[in-house]
């Protein structure tokens, strides 16, 4: 990230030297401004990677000036992060709605913001990949468009061909030869009077020896179908010259493995009712329009892939959770991919090995967690395919038949890898001719690098909402939820246990004796037995309980559907265990006792404030009893 710039607002001269200076040492340019009306004066004239913006400044607030450089389009794209004091959350989703994309509290971790900033300016560069790669592919289509517009054209150019060729039959010999398609003059029963050079050029036989041949037999030699499309073509075409009457079609023939196009036309000329007898009953054109196909097939193809891209990227977008994403990328990859079968697997929490998350069609079914030094697919970066897996194994934990080709692509970003997403080619696809065949691999492959693209941001983007959604509700300390999720939670409880008709448990707990134990062995000794009880309080209490950092060395667990009683006898447990627990220090074994206080709805009310306060007393109640002991409150 070294070189990119970072442009800071804040009133504060003392916070941006001392951001200015470790921004500087991280190898960015910094750039400031002092308030919001200077800043935005300013940014007509530069162009800055990131904005790190103060909230409560003189003049316009960071609020307001954020909302003023989202509404300019010059510096609508450029990412802003809130630098400020307030943490309240409705501070922060203000910050949010106004257009922020991160949010950091002063005073500020610089570690942390470092890792902010280089995070959100990663996530910009990609965004702008992802935006020149749809104009390229813009062009492409544009490209594309303009050569099926030139093959139309040319369509039209053949269609006047014609009608100089039904004005000017003297000059046959030197137009008709220097056609691309077939030209033939034909008799009452079809039969050749007349070709073009082109058939020599088609290797169908002499101009001379053609003559007398029937078009259908002289492109169909050994055509034994009774139902034959060009022959039935030609027979319903020899009929509508005969009321002079022209008819065109368009065909796929399976024979000559081409595309053409066939058009037959009446020469004669009309006198009242009477036709006059000519020389040549009708003239055919046979033309190759296999080109013309393809493109349209590529087009149509690409067009397609796009249109499923996008719908993608929708998809991904309105997930929730990352494992939603994983049938919604398999069921895109089985239309996008629709000869192949495959799996996504996922890199595990501990990044020690990849195991299946999602597949589509008929994968191989043996697939196994691995380490990192059972595949190559840590080192590579693209999409490969691999000629006779079942020599060269390209991912150990996937079973392969040697009937088929493999594909694998990991998800990288950042440098690390996130999932794979391996597939199998059918085996209806190892018929295709070679050239062919290569052509569809390099088809898929263009895609597959589209897909992993847009999953890629899409994943970093969940992780990044999920990491900052934990960090808004959990105590870093000690991993439990902090007092604003408690206070949610307890609205939401009570409500259920009171439409449910059911108890809802509190315990109220503090350390014994936490001052004289930060005062002997130093506040580090003092948030090690925090974070210690709190794994402690997440390890033995239920999946639908809740755990609390209240404040301090006071924690609360709230107990939907536990009774009074099942709270004491659960307080009485937890008491024990925390104090058989040691907590190693240094050199030292720490031992530590609690004193819980025991409450529940709606033995002790219906409104959870009450119920919390009074659980609170009891607190206080075990405490003044002595410590280390449950005491339950009174009714």
């Amino acid at each position: 990230m070294a070189g990119e710039k970072i442009f800071i607002i804040d009133d504060n001269p003392t916070n941006l030297r001392v951001l200015l200076e470790y921004l500087e040492k991280s190898g960015f340019e910094v750039l400031v401004a002092s308030n919001g009306e200077r800043a935005l004066s300013q940014l007509e004239r530069i162009q800055p990677d990131l904005i790190l913006l103060d909230v409560l400044m003189p003049g316009i607030d960071g609020f307001e000036t954020c909302l003023q450089l989202k509404q300019n389009e010059k510096t609508r794209e450029i990412p802003v992060i809130f630098m400020t004091a307030l943490a309240d959350e409705v501070d922060k989703i203000r910050g949010f709605e106004v257009g922020g994309v991160d949010y950091l509290t002063k005073p500020l971790q610089y570690q942390e913001a470092l890792l902010r900033i280089e995070t959100h300016l990663k996530m910009q560069k990609l965004q702008q990949q992802l935006k020149a790669q749809n104009f390229q592919l813009e062009q492409q289509n544009t490209r594309l468009q303009q050569e099926i517009f030139d093959r139309e054209h040319a369509e039209k150019q053949l269609k006047r061909t014609m009608q100089q060729i039904e004005l000017a039959k003297q000059e046959w010999e030197s137009t008709a030869d220097s056609l691309s398609h077939l030209i033939f003059l034909l008799d009452e029963q079809g039969r050749i009077l007349r070709a073009n050079r082109t058939v020599e050029h088609w290797k169908l036989g002499q101009v001379s020896t053609v003559k007398g041949a029937s078009v259908h037999a002289l492109l169909h030699p050994d055509c034994s179908l009774q139902d034959c499309t060009l022959q039935n073509f030609f027979q319903h075409a020899l009929e509508l010259v005969m009321a002079n009457h022209s008819w065109e079609y368009e065909l796929e023939d399976p024979l000559l493995n081409r595309h053409l196009a066939l058009q037959v036309r009446p020469i004669s000329t009309i006198t009242g009712r009477k036709r006059q007898a000519t020389a040549s009953f009708a003239v055919c054109a046979v033309h190759d329009i296999t080109s013309r196909k393809q493109i349209e097939q590529a087009f149509q193809q690409r067009t397609r892939e796009l249109s499923l891209l996008n719908q993608l990227s929708d998809q991904l977008q309105s997930c929730q959770t990352e494992e939603q994403t994983y049938q919604v990328l398999v069921q895109m990859c089985a239309l996008l991919f629709p000869c192949t079968s495959g799996s996504f697997c996922i890199m595990d929490s501990e990044r020690t090995g990849l195991s299946e998350a999602a597949s589509w069609g008929n994968p191989p079914e043996e697939l196994h967690i691995f380490g990192k030094d059972d595949s190559w697919v840590f080192d590579h970066y693209t999409a490969d395919v691999v000629d006779q897996p079942y020599v060269a194994r390209l991912c150990p934990h996937i079973g392969y038949s040697p009937d088929r080709k493999y594909l694998c692509a990991p998800i990288h970003v950042s440098g690390q890898i996130l999932a794979i997403l391996a597939m199998n080619l059918d085996p209806d696809c190892q018929k295709l001719a070679e050239q062919e065949f290569q052509q569809k691999i390099a088809s898929i492959q263009i895609v597959l690098t589209g897909v992993i693209e847009h999953y890629a941001l899409a994943l970093t983007n969940l992780r990044l909402q999920e990491r900052l959604r934990k960090e808004a509700i959990v105590d870093p300390l000690t991993g439990l939820y902090n007092r604003r999720h408690m206070e949610a939670s307890l609205k939401r409880e009570s409500r259920r246990a009171q439409r449910h008709n059911s108890s809802l448990g509190f315990m109220m707990l503090d350390v014994d004796h936490f001052k004289i134990l930060n005062d002997a062995y130093s506040h580090e000794a003092g948030d090690i037995v925090l974070r210690e009880l709190g794994l402690l309080l997440q390890r033995h209490i239920r999946g639908e309980d809740i755990a609390c950092r209240y404040g301090g060395e006071e924690f609360l667990l709230i107990l939907p559907e536990a009774t009074l009683l099942d709270t004491q006898q659960r307080a009485e447990e937890l008491r024990f265990i925390v104090r058989e627990m040691g907590i190693r220090y240094q050199e030292h074994t720490l031992h530590i006792t609690i004193s819980i206080g025991v409450a529940a709805l709606p033995a002790h009310g219906y409104d959870p404030k009450d119920v919390l306060n009074v659980a609170d007393m009891a607190l206080y109640q075990a405490k003044a009893q002595g410590r280390d002991c449950v005491v339950v409150a009174s009714k």
